[in-house]
């Protein structure tokens, strides 16, 4: 900029002198040939060892056959100190009897009862064939491996809360998460205007509000708990909620980046989804797993290859997978068979999240995913509120009694009861997942048809 407004004043001093120069913008970092050279005739400045002992590393090496010896010469040849060379192997042992701790490590024996070896992964199944090798993705695996051990399987929550603590383990999307509290905050401050809440009071209130942290005292109280068994363990959960919330709300990719108006931040959006995809598939303990955690593993799966396949395929050559075994080489869309099971999965955890919404009466959020106006919802519940002062919704107002999925040849229809003080279930939701369309865009799309009192 300063040299086109250098030679629009021409040869003329005074012009040039007249010359208003752009300052460089904040942050910015001069580089020229004179930098270069610099660079080249200055003393190197010393590397430093950045080695860390974690969870992936130490069932990593373990796995190998010779694992044993060679995290004894990893942990002994390392280019740190020798002070430091202790403490990592003292966090190693540590490490080691966290996964022990967790059921994905176990140690081998011969007939003499001497440790031939470690097996790492989920031990085995049980045909007692050895199951694929757990992979650990964060700091805190074994300590998402011990709290979903704790929950029980067969309720309709468990899938959700699986997401969430997987969620909690991995390293904070910051953009997005900074984008969901600004938008809470701005609805918070909204409500507290309409109930006439004072300047001041507010301000102090708005503190309080964060972006959605699912399970967060729970997670907190089981990680005070584990800390006093694994002292060593610097890193802390921290609850978050984006898996969850496109899972809860039906949302596409691209209307979940819309609303939170997270543009720029789309590939952080995709990487975080793969990262709890990844986490998972591969970091969880084999009982850990049921048709439901699968289903949505697959959705989510389906979901980043609908967005970008590459990630998935990077992962799987890192893995010693084939790509195209998973993933197509075009552009990915659901096979024209028809929607994949974990839609299903997809489609209930909706179905409630509108529930919720309308518990809330939270119409504007429900007008944006139902295909209806906020005026048309207000008027469709205002019956319901005149008769009633509450809907369910507890882990029995989540049950598949409230819920019924029809489905037919172009389309799927999800009949979603809403829980009312009476329990007699006659009034519902009636939902519409268009086929063909949901196909083309690689999920499923949710379009409100009928709400009210049968």
């Amino acid at each position: 900029d300063n040299e086109r407004a250098l030679a629009r004043a021409g040869d003329d001093p005074k012009a040039r002198r007249k010359v208003k120069r752009s300052e460089a913008p904040k942050g910015f970092v001069h580089w020229d040939d004179k930098t270069f050279e610099r660079l080249i005739q200055a003393e190197p400045e010393p590397l430093v060892s950045r080695f860390k002992v974690t969870a992936d590393l130490v069932a990593s090496v373990l796995s190998r056959p010779d694992g044993a010896h060679v995290l004894k010469d990893l942990l002994a040849t390392n280019h740190d100190t020798e002070t430091r060379k202790r403490t990592h192997k003292r966090r190693a042992i540590h490490l080691y009897r966290s996964l022990e701790a967790a059921g994905v490590a176990e140690r081998l024996r011969d007939a003499d009862g001497t440790c031939a070896g470690v097996r790492i992964g989920s031990l085995v199944d049980a045909s007692g064939s050895e199951v694929e090798r757990v992979r650990f993705t964060s700091p805190l695996g074994p300590f998402a491996i011990e709290v979903i051990s704790s929950f029980e399987k067969d309720t309709v929550i468990y899938p959700l809360d699986v997401v969430s603590v997987i969620e909690a383990v991995i390293d904070n999307p910051m953009a997005i998460l900074i984008a969901q509290e600004k938008q809470a905050r701005s609805q918070e401050i909204n409500r507290l205007k309409s109930e006439g809440v004072e300047y001041d009071e507010r301000m102090a209130l708005l503190q309080e509000v964060t972006w959605p942290k699912p399970m967060g005292e729970e997670l907190r109280d089981m990680f005070l708990i584990y800390k006093q068994a694994h002292p060593w363990t610097e890193t802390w959960p921290e609850p978050k909620s984006i898996v969850r919330e496109l899972l809860e709300t039906g949302e596409t990719f691209a209307n979940y980046v819309k609303r939170y108006g997270i543009e720029r931040s789309e590939g952080l959006l995709l990487r975080h989804l793969t990262d709890v995809w990844r986490a998972l598939d591969k970091s969880l303990s084999i009982e850990a797993y049921t048709e439901e955690v699968e289903d949505v593993i697959d959705w989510l799966a389906a979901l980043i290859r609908s967005i970008d396949a590459s990630l998935l395929e990077e992962w799987e050559r890192l893995a010693g997978l084939v790509p195209g075994d998973r993933a197509a080489p075009t552009a990915p869309k659901i096979e024209a068979a028809g929607p994949p099971k974990a839609w299903k999965t997809a489609v209930r955890t909706a179905a409630f999240g509108w529930v919720e919404l309308l518990a809330l009466k939270r119409h504007d959020r429900l007008a944006d995913r139902s295909g209806w106006t906020q005026q048309q919802l207000y008027e469709a519940m205002q019956p319901y509120w005149a008769e009633f002062d509450s809907i369910g919704t507890d882990a029995a107002a989540r049950s598949a009694t409230y819920f019924q999925i029809t489905e037919e040849a172009d389309r799927w229809v999800i009949t979603q009861r809403l829980a009312d003080p009476l329990h007699d279930g006659a009034w519902r939701l009636v939902i519409e997942v268009p086929l063909a369309e949901s196909i083309d865009t690689g999920q499923p799309i949710l379009r409100l048809v009928t709400l009210g009192q049968i």
